[in-house]
């Protein structure tokens, strides 16, 4: 549940991350996915939210994976070692993404939400599209530098493995 203080704290940090991962990005590597990412970045620089924004507990990794359901309902979420104190939007954004799709309405999902003491300015339209494409564009980062030290030779795990195999089934789809 997502309950907190009406209080909030500056959440300057989300800015400098974004930067930091600006900086990363125009010196590694360039995958087939590039484009989206460095439109993201630009979109996600050009719109910063807010300093003062709710916070609370986060799941981090919010997902059908880490969902347990019982009679259609849910019941708890599973796997905890991402949490952190932060915008509850990043949750939402997690969900609207991976859960709500086949499942649920996401203006239904917000007025439940509310219903249940989630605080209001978290279902914010503008911090949970914010929080979407930093996902997006935190994960594509992440996927090409680990595909970079695979190609190197620098690791050679099934992780960074199944990164090449995702980015060689992407360019076996572009070239059709």
């Amino acid at each position: 549940e997502h309950h907190a203080e009406a209080g909030s704290r500056p959440d300057r940090d989300r800015g400098a991350a974004v930067e930091k991962v600006w900086r990363t990005w125009q010196n590694q590597f360039k995958p087939s996915f590039s484009l989206p990412v460095d439109l993201g970045l630009a979109w996600l620089m050009a719109n910063p939210l807010g300093e003062h924004r709710p916070r609370c507990l986060l799941h981090g990794d919010v997902g059908a994976h880490n969902a347990m359901t019982r009679d259609g309902n849910l019941v708890a979420m599973l796997d905890w070692e991402l949490s952190s104190i932060g915008a509850p939007a990043d949750d939402l954004a997690q969900a609207r993404m991976l859960l709500l799709p086949d499942t649920m309405d996401w203006d239904d999902f917000k007025r439940a939400y509310i219903e249940q003491g989630g605080i209001p300015a978290a279902t914010d339209e503008m911090a949970v599209s914010w929080d979407a494409i930093w996902i997006f564009v935190r994960h594509g980062s992440m996927n090409a530098g680990l595909w970079r030290y695979f190609a190197e030779g620098q690791r050679d795990d099934a992780a960074v493995e199944v990164v090449d195999v995702q980015r060689h089934a992407g360019l076996a789809r572009d070239r059709q």
